[in-house]
């Protein structure tokens, strides 16, 4: 690339660091950032440097971790205005799509996923038993665990590539991983990859397996598939680009390195260090350094992205005392900082301050809402905010997660609800439907009955019934009736008719503390979700129905409000459709996220709720570091404001460390 540069942006003016990057002439870059660098615009600039030189947007490659860094990357080429034309040819991917892709070249239909880690259990367990471990308890949260990261850093693949032998005794030393869980990897992974079935095809993916899987066939020296032999493997990329580059771990290098060796193109990879939140799954900090080696002839040229153009100097401040080193701002506007204290019982997680600063935004914009972020910590933080966002008419979408109204222990308790009332008719929403004979089935382990022939897969009567169900708001009883309560667990089904029993009785502010006690939610939780996070987050969306349910008369009058709440999201989702409603309806709509969700992506108004000790910091996280880094990248992402609430009996640990006091 030239010193003088090809594109010039009439939206945007590049900065003296960006400038340089986008047009070094290095072949291979690294650029080491901080929040707010704006380092997703500067590799669009690189982009479109690379399109003005005559670099077709078909041989132009950006990587990114996450599929919101994706959404962000189209975002930035948007805004510094490349042509929508050019920007749908280019090939902006996260590691795991791609994987994906050059994986189904070679395995010709695409391999059946397992995204949950419920799905992937019953393997799990398979494996446990051919082992004869024993039940212990968390065994398959921990297993998950252990296994990203051994896929992650592809330790285990190297030391028996290069002929280790990795004995009970020396399994800690050499990977830091018990020799029983060790064990169990293989035995999974046998399940997952039958060896010598005679076909190269897993029988399932989860998550990241794609990414495993090719860099294992990448790395393994006795692998009999080089890349001549890969039909999907890109051979014509010029520009190759990767974003979150932070967050890299071993199988993602190994496949960006090959990626480099396969055609001399130019490279730039942009991070931040303190962005890190995926180091369970192996992310190292060394991929970023001067001395990575990604190749014979490649020197690498660091360059940095050091002061924010996203905020001003107070939040610069902040983020540079929370991470203890130097924070530059050239932002030409001024960032407005809030500390506000609340009172836990009084508002649970600050909820009528989000309503108070929700409606101040709303008031000075005129409205206009699409600016606005509330980031939470945990999905379920988001129960009492949906509430009082639908009771005082804010539109609002969700990022990260579902709407805790479609959560699948939500949806069990809508079903019983609805079976309690003989009202299914408000079930309207066929995707409701859908879900919720799902998280039926699962919650109760239905064994359903076959429908044209005993031959049938579980899966298969699955979903024959969810079809039948969406078509027919009129067969849920039915379906209830004669597959639920007669098909499913006889103590779980016992707990459902319980339930059942007191909302038909019980009326008023008892009913349902009366309802979740006859369910045995906590019970039913272990037995069906996986992590301990996430059985957490189950008995805390339903003590926040259980707040929305005082307010109700009777369990008729809960279920229909629950509609009508559901009812109010629908009717915005459907203005979707139209390309002018769409566009007023974004306007109008503020944000609701979690921190991971909002990586990469700026609001002109970030709120953060639920700033207690033991919420943010998480009490079950594994690592201050990655919750620190996830409050460093909520901070991050406002321009205009940041507003903090805090709990005044349990502030969160990173209000201190930051220098602020809650007012």
């Amino acid at each position: 690339m030239s010193a003088q540069a090809a594109y010039t942006p009439a939206t945007l003016t590049p900065t003296d660091e960006q400038f340089e990057i986008q047009t070094a002439g290095d072949r291979t870059v690294i650029v080491q950032a901080n929040a707010g660098a704006a380092k997703t615009t500067t590799l669009a600039l690189r982009i479109g440097e690379a399109l003005a030189q005559g670099v077709p947007p078909e041989r132009i490659l950006v990587l990114t971790y996450t599929r919101p860094a994706c959404l962000a990357m189209s975002r930035a080429l948007a805004r510094i205005e490349v042509p929508a034309e050019q920007v749908r040819r280019l090939r902006i991917q996260t590691f795991e799509q791609f994987a994906r892709e050059v994986l189904l070249g070679l395995e010709k239909q695409p391999v059946p996923l397992k995204p949950t880690p419920e799905d992937i259990a019953p393997c799990v367990w398979q494996a446990v038993q051919r082992l004869d471990l024993g039940v212990e308890p968390d065994i398959v949260e921990t297993f998950l665990q252990v296994s990203l990261r051994l896929k992650g850093n592809l330790r285990r693949d190297l030391l028996l590539w290069d002929g280790e032998a990795i004995t009970p005794e020396s399994a800690e030393d050499l990977l830091g991983v018990d020799h029983r869980l060790l064990r169990l990897f293989a035995a999974y992974e046998d399940i997952r990859r039958p060896p010598g079935d005679g076909s190269d095809r897993p029988l399932f993916r989860g998550e990241s397996d794609a990414t495993y899987d090719l860099a294992r066939l990448l790395a393994d020296p006795e692998t009999d598939t080089p890349l001549h032999e890969m039909a999907r493997w890109p051979r014509d990329v010029e520009e190759l680009l990767v974003d979150e580059m932070h967050d890299l771990n071993l199988a993602m290098f190994t496949i960006l390195k090959a990626l480099l060796q396969t055609r001399p193109s130019r490279f730039c990879g942009v991070g931040d260090f303190d962005q890190v939140v995926h180091q369970t799954a192996g992310a190292e900090q060394r991929f970023m350094d001067a001395q990575v080696d990604l190749g014979p002839g490649r020197r690498v040229r660091l360059y940095p992205l050091t002061a924010t153009r996203r905020f001003g100097p107070q939040l610069a401040s902040l983020a540079g005392r929370l991470t203890d080193k130097k924070y530059a701002s050239e932002c030409a506007h001024k960032t407005q900082v809030s500390c506000r204290g609340y009172d836990a019982d009084a508002s649970p997680g600050g909820v009528d301050e989000v309503v108070a600063a929700v409606q101040a935004w709303h008031d000075a914009q005129g409205g206009r809402m699409d600016g606005l972020a509330v980031v939470l910590r945990h999905p379920h933080q988001s129960v009492p905010i949906e509430n009082a966002l639908l009771r005082h008419g804010f539109a609002y979408r969700t990022l990260g997660f579902n709407s805790y109204l479609l959560q699948p222990e939500v949806l069990l308790v809508r079903a019983l609800l609805a079976v309690a009332s003989h009202d299914f008719s408000q079930l309207a929403a066929e995707s409701t439907r859908r879900e919720l004979v799902r998280a039926v089935v699962s919650f109760c382990d239905v064994r359903l009955s076959f429908l044209d022939s005993e031959g049938e897969s579980p899966q298969a009567r699955l979903e024959s019934a969810i079809a039948s169900v969406a078509r027919d708001a009129s067969l849920l009883e039915p379906f209830f009736e004669h597959q639920v309560l007669t098909r499913g667990d006889p103590a779980r089904v016992g707990r459902l008719r319980a339930a059942i029993d007191v909302a038909r009785r019980v009326e008023g502010p008892a009913m349902f503390p009366a309802f979740l006690d006859a369910l045995q939610m906590g019970h039913l939780a272990n037995q069906v979700f996986v992590e301990k996070q996430r059985r957490a987050d189950a008995l805390a969306y339903l003590a926040g129905l259980g707040h929305a349910a005082r307010q109700h008369r009777s369990a008729a009058d809960f279920f229909a409000s629950l509609n009508r709440a559901e009812n109010q999201l629908t009717t915005s989702a459907s203005a979707r459709n139209d390309a002018r409603r769409a566009a007023n309806l974004r306007k109008k709509t503020l944000t609701l996220a979690t921190g991971v969700a909002v990586k990469g992506l700026e609001f002109d108004h970030v709120v953060l709720p639920c700033l207690a000790q033991g919420e943010f910091p998480a009490r079950l996280s594994g690592s201050k570091t990655e919750e620190r880094n996830l409050f460093y990248v909520g901070i991050t992402r406002a321009r205009q404001a940041l507003t903090l609430l805090v709990d005044r009996r349990q502030p969160s640990e990173f209000i201190a460390r930051a220098g602020l006091t809650p007012t």
